[in-house]
């Protein structure tokens, strides 16, 4: 399926380069312009995959230990409201 949202945006992109000077409807610029957003989509996505490897990797030792975690708050509050008690 096609996602139709972009086009309006690299319509008015290209409008806009082309209304300053810096960019001609030409065969060649034509390429280039459509071998940048292919290059550049392609590296951002590239680059969510990697990210969202880095984060999963990292959530399983949380969800590992989250028990154990949550087990440790809960008793150095409870370590610290006797401890108040106590002294106070």
């Amino acid at each position: 399926m096609l996602n139709f949202l972009p086009v309006p945006f690299y319509v008015f992109t290209s409008i806009s380069i082309a209304s300053s000077g810096y960019f001609h409807f030409e065969k060649f610029e034509i390429i280039n312009f459509v071998l940048g957003v292919m290059l550049g989509s392609f590296s951002v996505f590239y680059l969510y995959i990697v990210s969202f490897k880095m984060i999963e990797a990292k959530t399983t030792f949380l969800m590992k230990n989250i028990n154990n975690i949550i087990g440790s708050i809960t008793g150095l509050i409870a370590a610290f409201t006797v401890f108040k008690l106590m002294y106070n």
